[in-house]
């Protein structure tokens, strides 16, 4: 799971060097639109190159299950299934409010980089070198903390640790932000939120398929995810609106400096925030590592899983009819 968004965040870290590199000469608007229909250009390019790579080199399943996990019976669901067993359990519903809070806000993050950052001084090649360092420690953080979850399986542990880490991260950086405005002690700041607010989503995902087992994994994160993309969608909207400051309803551009440092403010205090509430909701996550059981657990795992599947069978069956 921590190579997998390992892999995810590094595509993002190549997308924001590459948008950074290809606007940081536009000043026209010919120049922009130019610069535009390129990033188009190279975005295609590569995701079509990596699905054509995929699609021939990734087998259906590996030749050699790795656990006993691999071979437990699961059961053909839809999507309303997993999430009907995402309401039903309290632990993954508070998992799901926290997650879906939490990493929205990265997704969100990287849509209003700009916004944030350019109001106090810096150009595109500046604010893409924040977030290719924010994404790029992401990468180390997340393969790093799948590493560790193999080893201690310390998931709600290792979620309080990464929430309440990345809230002082965003305390530092609000400090630099209105204070010295160094980009360097920035660069550094970025680095510690990155590797922290992208190492949760491997962890909650994993523990996300530990508290459902035996349901698909697939099904189980596909729904957490359903709420991450519309939480992200909500905060890039709200943010974007928030920081949208119409320059001629100020006399002076510092009344306007003002105006846009206040917003910057709110932003921050909202960050912090959701970061304490995801925090919050862990608290009360009950760690239940049922695939971590099952596949320790020998026969008798299998036969609980087996009685537990046979369950869902039938909530299924019930559900459709």
């Amino acid at each position: 799971m921590g190579l997998m968004s390992a892999a995810m965040i590094l595509g993002n870290a190549l997308s924001f060097f590459l948008t950074g590199y290809i606007f940081s000469e536009a000043q026209s608007e010919a120049e922009i639109k130019e610069a535009l229909h390129t990033v188009l250009i190279c975005q295609s390019c590569i995701v079509g190159f990596t699905f054509l790579f995929f699609q021939a080199t990734i087998r259906e399943k590996p030749l050699h299950p790795p656990s006993a996990v691999a071979i437990a019976p699961v059961s053909d669901q839809t999507l309303l299934v997993g999430l009907k067993e995402i309401f039903n359990n309290r632990s993954l519903l508070l998992l799901t409010i926290a997650f879906a809070s939490f990493i929205g806000l990265y997704f969100s993050l990287g849509n209003i980089m700009s916004s944030l950052f350019h109001p106090i001084g810096f150009g595109p090649m500046e604010i893409s070198s924040i977030g290719l360092t924010m994404l790029s420690s992401g990468v180390v953080g997340a393969a790093f903390t799948g590493w560790i979850l193999d080893k201690t399986a310390a998931y709600r542990k290792l979620l309080l640790f990464l929430t309440l880490f990345t809230g002082i991260s965003f305390g530092l950086i609000s400090f630099e932000v209105f204070h010295a405005q160094k980009l360097s002690t920035i660069l550094m700041y970025m680095t510690m939120l990155g590797s922290s607010m992208i190492s949760v989503l491997p962890t909650s995902l994993g523990l996300g398929v530990e508290l459902t087992f035996p349901m698909q994994p697939a099904l189980v994160n596909g729904g957490m995810l359903v709420f991450v993309q519309l939480s992200g969608c909500l905060q890039s909207v709200f943010y974007s609106t928030l920081m949208d400051t119409d320059p001629s309803y100020y006399d002076s551009e510092e009344a306007l400096n003002a105006a846009r440092t206040r917003k910057l403010k709110s932003i921050m205090i909202i960050f912090g925030f959701i970061s304490l509430l995801s925090f919050t909701l862990v608290c009360f996550v009950k760690e239940d590592l049922k695939r971590l059981r099952f596949n320790q657990g020998g026969a008798q795992g299998q036969q609980q899983v087996e009685s537990k599947s046979a369950a869902v069978d039938d909530d299924f069956k019930r559900t459709v009819n």
